[in-house]
């Protein structure tokens, strides 16, 4: 998307975002879509069978992990639905947007709010950046607040 070296000086040794495509299945089906669906976006094409089966089978592993109990919501997931928020904005399904951004929002709430992501400033940045960038594109201001 961006390239973050070129903002902080960041340890690509201490992520764990590689690490989640072995670990959290709904992490990699959204991984796969976003790749997917970008590719298939710049090549001018409509999305294929494959881009959908992505997006379904990412939303039934979250549907999955969120039907459980956790004690904290794991990062993975708050990623996950911060790749849909990003693919449904890039997208342009105003709908998706909003709905993901309330499930987002509600995870940063259950989290102790946006603060609670520093200790992975990969992920903190990304929240911060889409939180400043949702409250301006939704004219949601309280949205800002809110986390």
């Amino acid at each position: 998307m961006y390239p973050p070296g070129l903002y902080v000086d960041f340890d690509y040794s201490k992520t764990n975002w590689f690490i989640w495509l072995y670990q959290d299945a709904a992490y990699l089906q959204s991984a796969l879509f976003t790749a997917s669906a970008m590719t298939e976006r710049l090549q001018g094409k409509p999305f294929g069978k494959k881009t959908f089966f992505y997006l379904t089978k990412a939303m039934a592993c979250l549907s999955d992990q969120l039907s459980k109990p956790v004690p904290v919501i794991p990062d993975s997931t708050v990623f996950v639905v911060l790749f849909l928020v990003f693919m449904a904005d890039v997208l342009g399904d105003q709908r998706a947007v909003e709905t993901h951004a309330d499930g987002l929002r509600q995870m940063v709430r259950a989290r102790g709010g946006i603060e609670s992501f520093r200790h992975d400033i990969k992920l903190y940045m990304k929240l911060s950046r889409y939180v400043t960038l949702l409250s301006l594109e939704l004219m949601h201001w309280i949205f800002l607040s809110s986390f």
